[in-house]
């Protein structure tokens, strides 16, 4: 006899942490206002070593003498990578937005507003507002420069639903890119995100099965069937996609935690 339990469990194991829970996880109730925070520099309280803080110190200095536009990226470059060492990515975003800066090209201020959207997820949470804001206005630069520019609306609508600031709006922006483009994985994907967090599991599934249409190789949308189907205690489903995730997968360790996992439904 199947048990749920009190609910379903989204990860399985270490090695899907980041493609379930980062997903399926509200980050807040689903459309609170979230109130609108300037713009600008988001501090955020970082504790160095007296290495690492003398190797900030001579990679600002690099900065402030670099010559031109060319050397001053350079520079930045090498403090992105000082700050992804440190796995500070609120700070790497930052960096990425100085360089997008400098740089004025649709593909430089899309860089900076997916580190930002990737700094969303470990943040503390009185941040996310702000980071959720400038990952906005990154996708609003890449907007002036291409309109139709569709990873930037997508990503611009998600930000938008996921921090309650105009939900249907953000929703609405990605429908437009999966409307125009019914062949955008991304698209659909995402509205099978935003259809998980809204309890509409039915709808879920379908932009899933869709995603998986158009690319079957993507087979990490297995695990996201399944998920979505246990929450609607749906046990033949749930077993067919993580069966059929197991039979796909090069990732032996992932494969056998859900082999462990689904014992119970059987």
């Amino acid at each position: 006899m199947t048990n749920y339990g009190k609910g379903p469990r989204l990860v399985i194991a270490l090695a899907i942490i980041l493609t379930v829970l980062l997903f399926f996880a509200p980050k807040r109730p689903w459309g609170s206002a979230e109130k609108r925070e300037s713009t600008g520099l988001i501090e955020e309280k970082v504790e160095l070593e007296p290495g690492q803080q003398q190797r900030l110190d001579e990679l600002t200095a690099g900065l402030k003498q670099a010559a031109d536009d060319t050397a001053r990226v350079k520079a930045l470059n090498a403090m992105a990578e000082f700050w992804k060492k440190l796995k500070k990515p609120v700070q790497v975003a930052q960096v990425y937005e100085q360089m997008a800066g400098l740089r004025k090209t649709a593909e430089s201020w899309q860089r900076a507003g997916e580190e930002y959207y990737r700094a969303v997820q470990f943040a503390d949470e009185n941040l996310t507002g702000k980071i959720y804001q400038r990952a906005i206005a990154m996708f609003d630069e890449v907007l002036k420069l291409d309109p139709k520019h569709e990873r930037a609306r997508i990503k611009k609508g998600v930000c938008m639903a996921e921090m309650g600031q105009a939900p249907m709006e953000g929703i609405k922006l990605i429908l437009e890119v999966a409307e125009q483009n019914p062949q955008n994985a991304e698209a659909q994907l995402n509205l099978g995100f935003l259809s998980v967090r809204s309890n509409q599991y039915d709808k879920a599934v379908e932009r899933f099965k869709r995603v998986l249409e158009i690319d079957s190789s993507n087979i990490d949308v297995h695990i996201y069937l399944a998920n979505t189907y246990e929450m609607m205690q749906d046990t033949a489903n749930l077993l067919k996609h993580y069966e059929r995730y197991i039979a796909l997968s090069r990732d032996t360790f992932t494969a056998a935690q859900i082999s462990d996992y689904i014992k119970k439904f059987k």
